[in-house]
């Protein structure tokens, strides 16, 4: 059995192993081999996305079932790629906080003088015990049921359009899926 194929575009013998699949070709392999693929393809980076974008729009629907059927049908492959993408980000945060520790102070230290400043005066005791209370909930929320849940800002504290105070009657425990969806947005109920 030939173990080796003709590729098209750089006209060489090349092993079976260097061509993609390709359901289409009688031989069930692509007609050119993956490094001409690459070559080709690294040219037309926009045209592809343009390309796959315009499909996308097309097909949404169905598109959106097939991601559904596949997630559910390698639930378990997907959630360990889901853990191993989450702890390679908390790495990278780790190393760029050691790597930038200057822009990573200063970047905390916004967000707490922007709390601070969104903190107002007038608050009582039993404002800040209230709050404390709030946060406590999102923590035992989080080890009941295993999701985590955060404490939303309802109105963002800085808001394109509107920005909220850090205040009891602002403070909601959210998911925390729900409130990176939310970003920085206010949506009003």
């Amino acid at each position: 059995m030939k173990r080796t194929k003709f590729c098209r575009y750089c006209a060489a013998e090349k092993a079976l192993e260097d061509f993609a699949g390709r359901k289409a070709s009688p031989d069930g392999l692509a007609y050119k081999c993956r490094a001409c693929d690459r070559q080709y393809r690294a040219g037309r980076s926009d045209e592809y996305a343009a390309l796959r974008r315009a499909s996308y729009e097309k097909n949404r629907d169905a598109e959106k079932k097939a991601a559904i059927a596949y997630y559910r049908a390698n639930r378990d492959t997907q959630k360990a790629r889901h853990l191993a993408y989450m702890r390679r980000t908390i790495e990278q945060q780790k190393r760029y906080a050691r790597e930038n520790s200057a822009r990573y102070a200063a970047h905390v230290a916004a967000r707490r003088a922007s709390l601070e400043q969104r903190t107002p005066a007038w608050l009582t005791p039993e404002d800040f015990a209230q709050m404390t209370r709030i946060y406590k909930l999102a923590k035992r929320l989080t080890e009941l049921t295993g999701v985590d849940h955060e404490v939303d800002h309802e109105l963002p504290l800085r808001g394109k359009k509107v920005s909220g105070l850090h205040v009891p009657q602002n403070l909601r425990v959210i998911t925390a899926s729900a409130n990176s969806a939310k970003r920085n947005t206010y949506e009003p109920s």
